[in-house]
């Protein structure tokens, strides 16, 4: 997406002051809705 933006309109959207939640996977806490979803997929 970087080049689709100018770097200041890049920054604007996209550093660390603007950023509420980052989403990981490194734990249940830190996923989207706070734990582990299991979507059975047939």
């Amino acid at each position: 997406m970087r080049s689709e933006f100018s770097p200041g309109e890049f920054r604007a959207l996209f550093e660390e002051q603007t950023i509420v939640l980052r989403l990981k996977d490194d734990g249940d806490k830190s996923k989207l809705l706070g734990m582990q979803v299991d979507m059975k997929y047939h």
